[in-house]
């Protein structure tokens, strides 16, 4: 997404290809709050962010106002509000700091392996036109996202939802 700098934060449009029903995905207003945060700061990138989600916006303008609180020689702490006409929609803070290089992983294998393949099993069709999720499942015009729609549970009787998800190739 592309942020435009003005005289008082930033300017953005949010797409309405990232919207679950009406409303823009959560994830995508706080991606768009880092890269806020990061632009702000003008170094570092973002390690961790929080937020609050105050309001739903709609798709179109949005403004994004930051404030830097500290700017440490290691870590940074940036503070932005995403705005849609006057209305505070999600608040968020930001920790920015040199990303770690040299270190090893955190996981030597992925352990999702154990609950769910890689590839979705034959037959689990893609979120498009006659799927029951694509009236409100607007991401799937920019990736391929493949709902298990058998119902699954743990031995103790929890839900589990397998999706599996992967951005399209080329132009959206």
């Amino acid at each position: 997404m592309v942020l435009h700098r003005t005289e008082h934060g930033f300017d953005a449009n949010l797409n309405e290809h990232w919207t679950i029903g009406p409303k823009i995905h959560g994830g995508v207003m706080l991606a768009l709050c880092a890269k806020a945060a990061r632009e702000a700061y003008g170094s570092f990138e973002p390690v961790a962010v929080s937020a609050d989600f105050l309001a739903a916006p709609d798709p179109g303008p949005v403004h994004l106002v930051t404030t830097v609180r500290k700017r440490g020689r290691r870590i940074g702490l940036v503070d932005v509000e995403l705005t849609q006409d006057g209305r505070t929609c999600v608040r968020a803070v930001a920790t920015l700091g040199e990303p770690e290089h040299l270190v090893e992983p955190l996981l030597s294998a992925n352990p999702v392996i154990g609950l769910m393949a890689p590839e979705p099993p034959a037959g689990v069709e893609p979120i498009g036109p006659g799927h029951p999720a694509a009236p409100i499942n607007n991401l799937a015009r920019g990736c391929d996202i493949r709902p298990e729609l058998t119902e699954t549970f743990t031995a103790d009787g929890a839900p589990v939802f397998k999706i599996w998800v992967r951005p399209k190739q080329g132009p959206v």
